[in-house]
């Protein structure tokens, strides 16, 4: 990918993203969560796509059992729900019901 025609890291964020989907689908799920941790790590270039975050990564997280660290995930996730992210932030409180049981 040539940096000049994705200047703002918008495509390669929106590579990673689907390149996590993907390997989590294949139920590779250390993989998807390192894709996803990575995309993180470099800055989501799309904001519409930041407010899902959250509950992606807490998916995979409960799929490898690791719960806690999943609530955790949510919990930042709900603590950063403003405007627009509020439905987001309902289904981050309802996924969220079902893992820290």
């Amino acid at each position: 990918m040539n940096e000049t025609q994705d200047r703002d890291g918008w495509l390669r964020s929106s590579m990673l993203g689907v390149k996590a989907s993907i390997l989590n689908a294949q139920g590779r799920f250390e993989q998807g969560l390192a894709t996803l941790e990575q995309r993180a790590s470099e800055g989501i270039a799309d904001p519409s796509a930041l407010s899902g975050e959250p509950i992606r990564i807490a998916k995979v997280l409960h799929e490898l059992g690791r719960s806690q660290d999943a609530v955790h995930a949510l919990e930042s996730g709900l603590n950063c729900a403003l405007g627009n992210a509020v439905p987001t932030a309902l289904s981050l409180l309802a996924f969220y019901a079902q893992t820290a049981v």
